[in-house]
C-alpha cells in the first residue's frame, strides 16, 4: 500500500514539475529593459487633421464640367464618394484604435494599408482634376494628395522602427527563455520513510506488601506469680 501511493505521488508531481520548466517564462529580472517603441500620436494627429481638409475641399470639385467624357466623370465623382466614405467610416475607427494601443503592430499596420488606398485613390483624383478641371480644382486637391503621401512615407518610417524595436526585444526573450531551459530542473525528494515507533514503556508492577513487616502482635499481661502473692499476704 506504501509503495502504491508513493508511485501515484510520483506520477502527479514529475509532469507537474516538467511542464513548469519547460512553459514557465524566464523571471523578470533576467530579461533585458523593453525597448521604446516610437509614438505615432503626433502623426496620428497630422493625418486625422489632413483628412478633415481634404473631406471639406472635395466639395470644392465641379467634375459635371470638366471637359471629358462621361466615363472619366463618372470614374472620378466615384472616387470622391469613395474617399468620403473612408475618411466619415473606416479611418476614424482605425485611428482610434491606434490610440488605444499605440504599440500594436497589427493595429498600426491596419491604418497604414488604409493610408496606402486612400492615398491611391486621391493621387488618381488629383491627377484627373489637373487634366480636365480648372486650375483651381488642381491646386485645393493637389496639396492634400502631397501631405497624404508625406503622412504615408513617415508612417512606413515609423512601422519600421517598430518592426525592429519588437523583434529585437522578442530576440532577448527567446535567448532569456532558452537561458532558464538550459538550467536543470529542480529534483523533489519525496521521503516517505515512517519514523520508528516509540518504544513502548512498561507498566510498572504494584509490589506486593514487604512480609517482613511484622504485623502488630498483641502481648498478653503477665499473669501474677501465685507463689509470691500467697507469701506476700502471710503476715510477718
Amino acid at each position: 500500500m506504501k509503495l502504491l501511493l508513493r508511485l501515484l505521488l510520483i506520477a502527479v508531481v514529475a509532469p507537474l514539475s516538467q511542464a513548469q520548466t519547460t512553459l514557465s517564462p524566464p523571471p523578470a529580472n533576467a530579461l533585458p529593459a523593453a525597448q521604446n517603441f516610437p509614438d505615432p500620436g503626433s502623426l496620428l494627429s497630422r493625418i486625422q487633421q489632413e483628412t478633415l481638409g481634404l473631406n471639406a475641399d472635395l466639395g470644392k470639385l465641379r467634375i459635371d464640367k470638366w471637359k471629358t467624357d462621361s466615363s472619366t466623370k463618372s470614374q472620378a465623382t466615384d472616387n470622391v464618394e469613395s474617399i468620403q466614405r473612408n475618411i466619415a467610416n473606416a479611418l476614424p475607427g482605425l485611428i482610434s484604435a491606434v490610440r488605444s494601443a499605440p504599440h500594436s503592430l497589427g493595429a498600426n499596420f491596419k491604418l497604414y494599408r488604409n493610408i496606402n488606398a486612400l492615398y491611391d485613390v486621391l493621387a488618381n483624383l488629383a491627377e484627373s482634376a489637373g487634366a480636365f478641371g480648372k486650375r483651381e480644382e488642381y491646386e485645393v486637391i493637389a496639396p492634400h494628395a502631397a501631405a497624404i503621401d508625406d503622412d504615408r512615407r513617415a508612417y512606413g518610417d515609423l512601422l519600421a522602427q517598430m518592426t525592429a524595436s519588437a523583434d529585437s526585444h522578442i530576440a532577448a526573450y527567446q535567448q532569456a527563455a532558452a537561458q532558464a531551459a538550459a538550467q536543470p530542473p529542480k529534483k523533489i525528494i519525496i521521503d516517505d520513510t515512517e519514523p520508528a515507533p516509540a518504544p513502548k514503556k512498561k507498566p510498572r508492577k504494584k509490589s506486593a506488601p514487604s512480609s517482613s513487616k511484622a504485623s502488630p502482635s498483641k502481648t498478653k499481661p503477665a499473669s501474677p506469680n501465685p507463689a509470691a502473692s500467697s507469701s506476700a499476704s502471710q503476715p510477718k
